[in-house]
């Protein structure tokens, strides 16, 4: 949530990365919830048990339950990209910067997309590159070599 609360307040006070228009910042502010309250703590959990609590539970269910989670929020993102830029329109804005690293991090770091089947996603795959082309991105994930990982 501090995250979050970060990136509207510094939105708000710069007057950038989130419309203008009430109707697409409310989505806007809508889809930072959906990261806060969906995306983080399932991809979180999923990537917790696929990557490093099989040691201390070698039951599959936490896994298996939060790679079908996770794979359901996929689908929402991905719909949600269909015929859009970004996720909110054709702008940049805090909803893609609160949810991208999340799904970069389902294949650099947790190594799972092959099980989460992430090139099903074509929606959100082209949503990624597009977010990675960014400049600000690329200069983000020089700074600890995150670029040519999960390429």
């Amino acid at each position: 949530m501090e995250s979050g609360a970060i990136l509207l307040y510094l939105a708000e006070k710069s007057g950038k990365l989130i419309p203008q228009n009430p109707t697409e910042r409310c989505e806007a502010i809508q889809w930072l919830f959906f990261q806060a309250s969906a995306v983080g703590p399932m991809f979180g959990a999923f990537g917790h048990f696929h990557t490093y609590g099989k040691e201390n539970c070698d039951h599959p269910y936490p896994e298996a339950r939060f790679a079908t989670e996770t794979k359901r929020l996929l689908s929402i993102l991905d719909e949600r990209l269909q015929n859009r830029t970004y996720i909110v329109g054709d702008e940049y804005s805090i909803a893609d910067i609160s949810i991208f690293p999340w799904v970069i991090w389902l294949d650099i770091f947790y190594k799972a997309s092959k099980q989460l089947e992430l090139e099903s996603f074509t929606n959100v795959m082209s949503w990624v590159e597009r977010c990675r082309s960014r400049p600000a991105t690329i200069r983000g994930l020089d700074v600890y070599g995150f670029n040519e990982i999960g390429k």
